[in-house]
Formats: structure tokens, C-alpha cells, sequence
């Protein structure tokens, strides 16, 4: 699973580049996922670029200044040369800053795993190229990775700013010396976007060694990876006519967007628990007023604390099934939330 490192995985039908064990783990990453899943899906298509010889091999750049492409990064296939027996990406084009005098030279992080999404060792090792902003103080942020709160990295724990453009491609192996190279992937594109947003000067990144071996990287690992247990509260249409699917236990992810921005609207019935519950809705029923969209007992969940449900906000989330977690990160159980549920309905 690109998300968690299961391997009960299923490929995406669409691009067949990146792999989801659970809808809620799709959930964790979509907003990462989608910006190079069309991309990915359209390699074939007329309209892309060709693989001009057989020693070119799809990487992903990450532009320094990116108005055309709405701050997504971008897939290109870039030509392999042979130096001293090992394969190498010409790159002269993609590094390279406009209106830069002189040489600004180059810099590489090789990355062979990723322990916040349970990839401890690649089978392949990533390789990040970039420019020494040692050589100069006049490289810009890059846009891609840190152009405001919907760039890639804007999840992100780390304390680097990068600069300049940047280049991801995989090497066959995962030697730190691997000789050659293979595609890119939209798994390892998740596994760069992690190690640059988790990334400190001088201690490294704490998806990978050595910079997961530092303290504070282990408390944030520890607070980011894995899972806790939440709740599904099924419309009608995904009960299927069976009450016991009413709610379901489902694994979800740290990292998943209601423990981070997404969930600061915290449902006020759970305060009365003494407790701070999240809700998201889960995809399908387009059409909200159809029956199978109806959750009846769920709407008792998104009342305000003076028992009024037209919050304006909450709306999209009156129809279709719900995920419900505990903002702490801890397990939420389905005896707990139909208790409630129960109390409510009963008043």
C-alpha cells in the first residue's frame, strides 16, 4: 500500500502505479496522489512525450517557479548516459536556474526507505537531485514543494525550506551505488515528497536512516505512522439492508487529513463524552436527497450543542456514510459511538 506498506494492497485501476489497501488509506493520500494520477494514466496517450530511446526513464521534477502547471509536479522522461559503469539522468536541462552566472553545483540524497508509510527498506532506491544553495544565497523557494498551504510538502515537519528545482528518479537495487536505473513510480514519488518534508539540515530525514535514528524524529515517526481504529457510519446504501453494517470498526491511518486541518471542527456531541470525535465524508451517492443516501441515525452525531443540525458547514456531511476518529490519535470503538448515537435518539 503506498499509503501504510500493506501488502494486501490493490493497484489503482486507473494509472496501476499506486496501490491502496483500504479506502481510508486512499483517503489519507488522495490529496497527494491525484496531482500525478492523470498524469501517470496518460503516459500512453498521443499527447505525452515518448520514450525517445530505451535509456530514458520517466523521473519527476519538481519546478522551482510553477505558474503553468498550478504547483503540481511534473513526469518527464529523461535520457540515461553511461559514466564509469553506472547509469546517470542528464539533468543539465531541469537544474538549471535562468539568469544564474557561474556553476552552481549539484547535491543528491539516496533514500532506501521510508518507515513513516512501513517501507522500511525499497526494493528499489530512490535518488533526489538538487542544486548547492552553498554556491549562492540567491536561490528561490522552491514553489512546488513549499508554494502555500496545498503545496506537496505542506504537511510536512521538517524545517528545510528547498530551493531551487528539484529531480526524483529511481536506481534498480537498492544499493547506495545501484548501476541502473528503472521508472519512476507514483509510490516512490510519495516516498520523495515524505523524505524532502521531513528533512533537517545536518540530521537528515525522519522517514530514513540516518535521520530517523535522532530523538526527535522517532517522536514524530511515532506520532505520524501506524494506525488507530475509527468508525464507519454506513448510509443506507452501503448497509445493503443489513443493520449490523450500520457501523463498522476500519483501520485509519496518523496521517490521515482529519487528525491534521481537516478535523478541526470537532463534533459537539462527542464533548459531551469529554472526548473530541471528527467527521469525513466517504465518496459516492452524487445525488444527495436519494434514499440511499440517508443516515437517520448518524445526523444525530452533527447536531450543535444547542441541538440544531443546520450547521451550514456540516451539510455535505448530512448524507452518504461518515468516518468518525478521536482527534487524539487513540481508538474509537463502535460500542462507544452507538451509545451515543443511542442517547440522542432516545432524548
Amino acid at each position: 500500500c503506498t499509503s501504510c506498506g500493506s501488502f494486501s494492497a490493490r493497484y489503482c485501476s486507473g494509472c496501476r502505479s499506486a496501490a491502496c489497501c483500504s479506502i481510508e488509506c486512499q483517503q489519507t493520500d488522495w490529496r497527494t496522489y491525484r496531482r500525478l494520477r492523470r498524469a501517470i494514466k496518460d503516459l500512453s496517450a498521443p499527447t505525452f512525450p515518448s520514450r525517445s530511446t530505451p535509456s530514458s526513464y520517466l523521473a519527476i521534477y519538481f519546478p522551482m517557479v510553477n505558474p503553468l502547471a498550478h504547483g503540481n509536479p511534473q513526469q518527464t522522461y529523461q535520457q540515461a548516459s553511461q559514466v564509469r559503469g553506472h547509469f546517470e539522468p542528464d539533468l543539465d536541462e531541469l537544474l538549471h536556474v535562468a539568469g544564474q552566472e557561474g556553476y552552481i553545483g549539484r547535491r543528491i540524497q539516496i533514500v532506501r526507505g521510508n518507515i513513516l508509510r512501513g517501507r522500511p527498506k525499497f526494493r528499489d532506491s530512490l535518488n533526489i537531485r538538487y542544486l548547492d544553495d552553498f554556491d549562492t544565497d540567491k536561490l528561490p523557494v522552491n514553489e512546488t514543494l513549499h508554494g502555500g498551504p496545498s503545496a506537496v510538502c505542506a504537511d510536512g515537519w521538517g524545517v528545510e525550506f528547498w530551493t531551487g528545482p528539484i529531480v526524483a528518479y529511481l536506481k534498480a537495487g537498492n544499493d547506495l551505488d545501484a548501476k541502473n536505473m528503472t521508472d519512476m513510480t507514483l509510490t516512490a514519488y510519495r516516498d520523495a515528497l515524505d523524505y524532502l518534508a521531513y528533512f533537517r539540515e545536518t540530521v537528515g530525514s525522519a522517514i530514513d536512516f540516518p535521520g530517523s535514528e535522532d530523538h526527535r524524529s522517532k517522536v514524530i515517526m511515532a506520532e505520524r505512522s501506524g494506525k488507530v481504529k475509527g468508525v464507519r457510519v454506513n448510509c443506507a446504501g452501503h448497509t445493503a439492508g443489513d443493520p449490523a453494517r450500520e457501523f463498522l470498526s476500519v483501520e485509519v491511518p496518523r496521517a490521515h487529513p482529519l487528525f491534521m486541518l481537516q478535523g478541526d471542527d470537532p463534533l459537539e456531541v462527542s464533548e459531551a463524552l469529554g472526548e473530541s470525535w471528527a467527521a469525513y465524508r466517504y465518496a459516492g451517492h452524487r445525488d444527495p436527497t436519494a434514499e440511499e443516501a440517508r443516515k437517520p441515525n448518524a445526523r444525530l452525531l452533527l447536531v450543535s450543542a444547542l441541538g440544531e443540525d443546520d450547521v451550514e458547514w456540516r451539510g455535505p456531511l448530512r448524507t452518504g456514510s461518515l468516518l468518525l476518529v478521536d482527534r487524539t490519535k487513540h481508538n474509537l470503538g463502535v460500542r462507544k459511538v452507538q451509545r451515543l448515537v443511542g442517547c440522542f435518539a432516545n432524548e
